[in-house]
């Protein structure tokens, strides 16, 4: 019973953490990663967007979550790419 008060403890704090994020940062990394084919690390999104490896780190984590983003490993680096959904 105590892993599921930390399991949902977690996921408030995280739920509460996207929701405190400027919109405009959720916005470039869209629209970076849209005009981005090849991906990008975390790195880069954070460095291109001018916020912190953990800010960006956090909103991707919520495109995931939406289904909005893949993730591919190269070598020791993950990729970020839009989803392409086909209709």
């Amino acid at each position: 019973m105590g892993q599921i008060n930390t399991d949902q403890k977690k996921d408030e704090i995280f739920i509460s953490t996207c929701k405190s994020l400027p919109n405009d940062y959720k916005e470039k990394i869209i629209n970076l990663l849209k005009k981005n084919n090849s991906g990008l690390t975390i790195a880069d999104i954070a460095k291109k967007i001018g916020t912190t490896r953990h800010t960006a780190s956090i909103i991707l984590a919520e495109l995931r979550g939406a289904n909005l983003i893949e993730i591919r490993n190269v070598g020791m680096a993950k990729l970020h790419n839009w989803r392409d959904i086909k209709s």
